[in-house]
């Protein structure tokens, strides 16, 4: 009787292990999707955009930017209203947000907080009635408002000024207590930034144009970036050193020496397509849409990747909600063939 090498015992060891912490998904049901007539009819998207869950209180909120509502459903995915009520979206947008792109929680779970795009506002709701909006924030350097998320523990904002590579940090007054970043493709610039999400005070936010997820401090200091890293095409690199020269003031040692390093854009594990939303549950496992690669991504609180979810209904995920003992996932496409919000249950 031949004896079991020691070396593959432990292989199968550490698959059992790495197979534990794997989350596997249960479709359960879709909602939401057009019909494709000329009506709109309430609770049906053109584009779902950004969501934000409620699980105590069985509801999950859902910008569809195009027509400038925020759909409520319940998590069995009925329909119970829209914000604003009195929108009509078929009738010039009356009462409507323009371009509604993020939506999150602040100080409860019922007070949201909206960005538009198009007005490069704010717009806070409680209990579904809004309370307050910015003035357009173009006035502090906003340009094209899309990710926005509330960190309770400091009492602020975090917002995303896609146009210009800017990060805003400002107070529940909308004044500026901080901003980082310019536009280009070193570690500390920003190409086409989308969403972000605050978890403990870190701030995790979705650079969708250097196809990456960037992490940092509650100091903001950069502490890991998430993507597959490799060498730099021609073109890359005579923009990051073009980069690097024209800030070349503002620029560490370590940000001259990373010019040749880029992040791939491919189906390989490590690597992102477009990526859009992003969900943090309560145990910090991180959630991506990787849109271009028709997946969901799911990395631990240690920045590893623990699981890749593919599956027929996800087609360009744009949306993705998480509850927070991560057992339900919604999931909102932008594909004609699989249009909607999709649940998924941990099996």
């Amino acid at each position: 009787m031949k004896i079991i090498p020691k070396t593959l015992i432990l292989f199968f060891i550490i698959t059992i292990i790495s197979q534990s912490y794997a989350l596997e998904y249960k479709y359960q049901k879709s909602f939401g999707a057009l019909n494709f007539n000329e009506t709109i009819n309430d609770g049906e998207f053109k584009l779902p955009y950004g969501s934000a869950l409620d699980q105590s209180n069985n509801k999950i909120y859902i910008t569809d930017c195009p027509t400038g509502v925020i759909n409520i459903f319940d998590l069995d995915g009925n329909f119970l209203l829209k914000l604003p009520s009195d929108c009509e979206v078929n009738n010039g947008k009356k009462n409507c947000f323009n371009l509604p792109a993020d939506v999150n929680f602040t100080v409860n779970k019922d007070t949201i907080v909206v960005s538009d795009e198009k007005l490069n506002t704010l717009t806070v709701l409680s209990n579904n009635k809004i309370i307050k909006q910015s003035t357009d924030l173009t006035s502090i350097g906003v340009s094209y408002l899309l990710g926005v998320d509330y960190d309770a523990n400091k009492n602020h904002y975090a917002i995303v000024s896609s146009d210009n590579g800017k990060i805003f940090i400002i107070d529940e007054n909308f004044n500026v207590k901080k901003e980082f970043g310019t536009l280009g493709h070193r570690d500390d610039q920003f190409y086409s930034a989308y969403y972000l999400k605050f978890f403990n005070s870190n701030l995790y936010i979705v650079d969708q144009g250097n196809k990456r997820i960037k992490i940092y401090d509650k100091n903001f200091n950069l502490i890991k970036i998430l993507g597959k890293r490799t060498m730099c095409s021609l073109r890359e690199t005579y923009y990051k050193l073009k980069d690097t020269l024209y800030n070349l003031n503002n620029v560490k040692i370590s940000g001259v020496l990373n010019i040749f390093n880029c992040y791939e854009e491919s189906d390989h594990k490590l690597a992102f397509s477009n990526p859009h939303e992003i969900e943090i549950d309560k145990n910090g496992n991180i959630y991506i849409a990787d849109t271009g690669n028709d997946r969901i991504k799911v990395y631990s609180s240690e920045f590893q990747l623990k699981k890749i979810i593919k599956h027929t209904k996800i087609k360009m995920p744009k949306v993705i909600s998480v509850s927070d003992d991560g057992k339900m996932m919604f999931i909102g496409t932008n594909d004609s063939v699989k249009y909607g919000i999709h649940k998924f249950q941990l099996k």
